[in-house]
């Protein structure tokens, strides 16, 4: 529980990611589902697990990696299960989980009633390759986003979860093969086991999913941040592997002190880059040299900027009317975080983020515009532009207009 609220991207999203991070929720109550059908083994468990994933999927079309998932793993035990009642029960139980699933999907999704079978293959080419495609910067280089390289997700993975996290989490993968290899009978009746083996082989079957169908991808790993939890929850198996490594009580007060040691860094690190958390990259990037980490990785793409853009402006121009340009959505979320008063002079005037263009258009040299940088994790995520000498055009006594950039290498 504490890996998982301290990742420091899900936390600064859960603020403003209406997409994602309801894919997130619900994927853990489908993992907890899961483990408990894995415990209980009955009809009734894998039912109710079913109609979880089911929903899951219904959010987002990734949810059919647990659905693909669970019947691999259930289909351990016809390997391994030399009674005839123990393969029919796990045939019987596999194909309850399985309808239970569809049938979710049908219920809570109308558009599949007219027709189930062609809109559910329109559904799913349609939501794979998403028709808004943009930029990606990636370790200093612009790609599109539905033409990344292989290690995509997983780089990205690996150099924004916490190194505690990231560690704990190698750890439990590396204990759970090697204890399914070493004694692959223990499979079948150790649902800790099974449970194990599916939380890899989620992670294992996105990032095939994602070479081969190659999906319109964009910020990071935001569309992916489902695979935190079951790596959360492989951390946890890591930390008892590593605790229970020796018998000696000094060897876990070592393993868990230092754990503790690591995220206790964790939160100081999330509080000194309040409230910019969606920019964190943990040591595996080079984070010293200034202005370096902008060039090789986009750092705010939410808008999370605007509200200091705004809050700068209302207090250095107490009695102006401000006219704003940029992302109108951010502009009116971040506005109304301000007071009445300073709110009520803010007039957004829509338009990209793109400064030069505004500059180029009202004549003004690069002089007349005044540059505000907002910090985060030691380095300038956004740069405000903004300027007064708009007094004449606009007819008023002090106007200011700023023009942020959020991509500044796009």
């Amino acid at each position: 529980m504490l890996l998982f609220l301290l990742q420091p991207r899900l936390y600064a999203e859960s603020f403003v990611n209406t997409k994602d991070l309801p894919l997130v929720a619900m994927f853990m109550v489908a993992l907890f589902l899961t483990h408990r059908a894995f415990r209980k083994d009955t009809v009734g468990a894998f039912l109710l697990c079913g109609l979880a994933v089911g929903i899951l999927i219904n959010i987002r079309i990734l949810g059919v990696v647990l659905f693909a998932a669970v019947p691999a793993v259930r289909a351990l035990d016809l390997l391994f299960d030399t009674g005839e009642g123990g393969r029919k029960h796990a045939l019987i139980t596999g194909g309850v989980f399985a309808l239970a699933a569809m049938f979710a999907l049908y219920a809570t999704l109308p558009y599949l009633w007219a027709n189930p079978i062609e809109r559910s293959v329109e559904m799913f080419a349609t939501l794979a390759h998403h028709q808004t495609v943009f930029p990606q910067l990636f370790q200093g280089e612009l790609i599109m986003g539905n033409n990344l390289p292989p290690h995509y997700i997983p780089t990205w993975i690996a150099i924004t979860t916490p190194p505690v996290a990231l560690l704990l989490g190698v750890a439990g993968i590396i204990a759970v093969i090697r204890r399914g290899w070493t004694r692959p009978r223990d499979i079948l009746g150790h649902a800790d086991l099974k449970f194990g083996f599916l939380l890899i082989g989620c992670l294992i079957m996105t990032f095939i999913a994602v070479v081969v169908v190659t999906p319109t991808m964009y910020n990071g790993w935001r569309q992916t941040y489902f695979l935190y939890a079951p790596f959360c929850a492989l951390a946890a198996f890591g930390l008892h592997c590593l605790a229970s490594v020796s018998g000696r009580t000094v060897v876990r007060a070592g393993v868990y002190t230092l754990v503790g040691a690591g995220i206790f860094l964790v939160v100081l690190q999330m509080v000194r880059i309040h409230p910019y958390q969606q920019a964190y990259f943990n040591f595996l990037v080079d984070r010293e040299t200034p202005g370096l980490l902008g060039d090789q990785y986009p750092l705010e793409y939410w808008g999370t900027a605007y509200l200091d853009g705004l809050r700068w402006l209302t207090e250095t121009y107490p009695d102006s009317l401000i006219y704003v340009w940029g992302n109108k959505g951010y502009i009116h979320r971040n506005r109304a975080f301000l007071p009445e008063s300073a709110r009520q002079r803010i007039v957004s005037k829509g338009g990209d983020n793109n400064w030069h263009k505004y500059r180029n258009r009202a004549f003004l040299p690069e002089s007349a515009w005044q540059r505000i940088a907002i910090k985060g994790e030691g380095e300038t995520i956004a740069d405000f532009y903004v300027t007064n000498h708009f007094n004449n055009d606009f007819n008023r006594r002090k106007v200011a207009v700023f023009a942020p950039i959020v991509h500044r290498r796009v």
